[in-house]
């Protein structure tokens, strides 16, 4: 049995769809794609919405990638079908990028009981670090 991570997400800003199980984003992701990449010192090329479960919950990430294999992620709110930018209280809503060991392995996850980012299955090489901008897709805050 898992719970599904839930927030109360009105006024919050839409990032995507989920349509009988396929996540589609919809929202334009301009702001974050700037920021994403400045955060990479690359290219984020491919952008997701996934849904991992962790300690028996059922979280919803939006991941980027680049061609190196950096990874990096922010969860996201769901209610209703729809994907949301999370609180911005919450410290699941930073930025967790996980680099150094390629498509391998190194996927950022957040272990919502401890309220922690890891990198999962890393590498020798691994490097994890967790950004403290908050994600919008009008702007960006520190």
């Amino acid at each position: 049995m898992f719970y599904i991570y839930s927030l109360n997400v009105i006024g919050q800003e839409k990032v995507g769809e989920d349509k009988d199980g396929k996540f589609t984003i919809t929202a334009n992701l301009k702001l974050l794609k700037v920021r994403w990449n400045e955060i990479a010192s690359e290219t984020v090329t491919n952008y997701s919405i996934t849904s991992p479960t962790t300690e028996n919950v059922k979280w919803y990430y939006l991941i980027g990638t680049t061609e190196k294999g950096i990874k990096l992620a922010t969860t996201l709110a769901y209610r209703d079908g729809i994907f949301y930018v999370p609180d911005q209280t919450l410290e699941s809503s930073s930025t967790c990028t996980c680099s150094g060991c390629g498509y391998k392995g190194c996927d950022p996850k957040w272990m919502g009981g401890s309220e922690k980012w890891i990198c999962d299955m890393p590498c020798l090489r691994c490097t994890k670090s967790v950004t403290t901008t908050k994600l919008t897709l009008t702007g960006w805050s520190q």
